[in-house]
């Protein structure tokens, strides 16, 4: 279910032109978090157009919305769905912030 949950997420936010979509599976290390979807846009109105895109679709996939983050300044946009954790960023934020790296022991899947 989750591996669906994510290619449709990762389908949803390649539509919208997002660049460099990773998938860090979180599941073998001890978190509450089962992966992240990691991504940029080139602009701050891409990165809210994504951002939009992914919380609009969320219940065609079944997947819960608790919050979203960062959405007025659309540098680094968080979406907190539980399990899932979706991280959009400006690429300025993703090359500053390096979550891939951050997490690095954890498996990425492109």
């Amino acid at each position: 279910m989750l591996e669906v949950q994510l290619r449709a997420l990762k389908d949803v936010v390649l539509e919208k032109g997002a660049q460099d979509v990773a998938i860090v599976d979180m599941r073998s290390i001890d978190s509450e978090v089962s992966a992240f979807l990691v991504c940029h846009g080139k602009s701050r109105r891409q990165v809210k157009a994504i951002s939009e895109e992914v919380k609009m679709k969320l219940p065609d996939f079944g997947i819960n919305f608790y919050s979203i983050e960062g959405l007025a300044e659309s540098n680094w946009v968080l979406i907190d769905c539980g399990d899932i954790v979706v991280h959009i960023f400006i690429h300025e934020y993703r090359e500053t912030y390096r979550l891939e790296k951050l997490w690095s022991n954890a498996d990425v899947i492109n």
